[in-house]
């Protein structure tokens, strides 16, 4: 069920100076407009169907007159209205599979191109503010999970916040988007849910890259019902600079949690208010670095994770995803000398980096690179140890 509130939230603040950030996080939060739709959570089902697990979510989550797919018969449906082949689900073949199996009650389904992600988002919060349904989402057409021959992520936009309601306005901030991704780290997991920041999302929302689509160049979603132009800014994250001192990210989200007071009642979120966090874990320091901040209930398991930049203290996003016990480096490097048998090597490093070509699901999920020598290695947070792709430039 769609609700249209106002909220308060924290607003974003830089790390000029310390004090900058002290004061952004200590001033009266300010009233921000916010949707939420009630969409059940749903894994792909093959690992190139993360269309029809986006099809299956938009359906269960109409506001009225939700209808109950199976997967195998959205990907039928998808199959039959695609009209460009290098995807496994185009933007017609969705449109075309959730109007005939279940068309949105008095509307339908628009394919939504542009080449400003502002432009996109912008529609996406009006429309969601008008109408209540969920969104499909082309957040990138690059390879996503162990199978790189599956070249598009559909996701599912289920809750947007902005500093203003978009039905009043051409021209707003985009605050937080919460999305749920059907492709979970491990084939089978529950799908991870993700509330980010508007810097986060927009940093990672792409256009569409497949050579000769009719898309190609432009940001894509499925939204219900016409376009309408407008803007919904965000400032860009810092990618680079002095790395903050564990200690200090360790306060800082404690802090956010206690601003984002809406994901207590955001179910995937709720029980991060009864976790404690662990030690940050401090992913690609030397550019877009991040902090990845573990929650957990029994001091070992992590099911919830917060995404802080490593060098402004700005929140990247939060997330809640399969249970996961994060390697450390000394298993690390234990690991990877096993695979390569090297009992005295020269020389030796690990770093953890996000890396999607090595086997890293999400930001929630880097890798290990050990470099052993003259040889590399990628050991992944669920253990597995093989040898880094060779594409990959070395550790800067």
């Amino acid at each position: 069920m769609k609700r249209t509130t106002t909220r308060s939230f924290a607003p974003r603040g830089g790390w000029a100076l310390a004090l900058l950030l002290f004061l952004t996080l200590a001033a009266p939060a300010a009233a921000l407009h916010s949707v939420f739709v009630g969409v059940p959570g749903h894994s792909e089902e093959a690992l190139t169907w993360c269309g029809p697990a986006v099809g299956e979510m938009v359906m269960e989550g109409y506001p009225s007159g939700a209808c109950n797919e199976t997967q195998a018969d959205i990907w039928a449906e998808i199959v039959l209205n695609r009209v460009e082949g290098t995807w496994d689900t185009d933007p017609a073949g969705l449109r075309g599979a959730m109007t005939s199996l279940c068309p949105p009650p008095g509307g339908h389904w628009s394919i939504f191109s542009r080449t400003d992600a502002a432009d996109l988002m912008y529609s996406v919060a009006y429309w969601m503010t008008r109408n209540g349904f969920p969104v499909a989402a082309v957040l990138s057409t690059t390879a996503h999970n162990t199978y790189a021959a599956h070249q598009e992520h559909w996701v599912v936009i289920k809750g947007i916040v902005t500093d203003a309601d978009p039905t009043t306005t051409s021209s707003v901030t985009l605050d937080h988007v919460w999305v749920t991704d059907p492709s979970p780290a491990s084939f089978g997991d529950p799908p991870l849910e993700r509330f980010l920041s508007g810097a986060a999302w927009y940093a990672e929302l792409q256009p569409v890259t497949k050579v000769g689509s009719a898309y190609s160049g432009k940001y894509v979603a499925l939204i219900e019902p016409p376009e309408r132009r407008g803007v919904a800014k965000a400032e860009l994250p810092i990618l680079r600079g002095e790395v903050l001192p564990w200690e200090r990210v360790m306060e800082l989200s404690r802090r956010w949690l206690d601003k984002l007071e809406i994901l207590r009642e955001l179910k995937p979120f709720a029980e991060m208010y009864r976790a404690e966090p662990k030690e940050p874990i401090l992913v690609d320091p030397k550019y877009g670095g991040y902090y990845l901040v573990p929650f957990t209930l029994d001091g070992k398991t992590v099911r919830h994770a917060m995404l802080i930049n490593a060098y402004d203290g700005s929140l990247l996003e939060v997330g809640a995803f399969a249970p996961v016990r994060y390697v450390g480096k000394e298993e690390a490097l234990e690991r990877a000398q096993k695979l390569l048998r090297v009992r005295q090597p020269e020389r030796i490093d690990a770093r953890l980096t996000f890396a999607p070509e090595a086997g890293a699901a999400s930001r929630y999920h880097p890798v290990w690179r050990v470099e052993i020598d003259d040889r590399a290695v990628a050991v992944r947070q669920d253990g597995a140890v093989r040898f880094w792709p060779r594409k990959r430039d070395p550790i800067q």
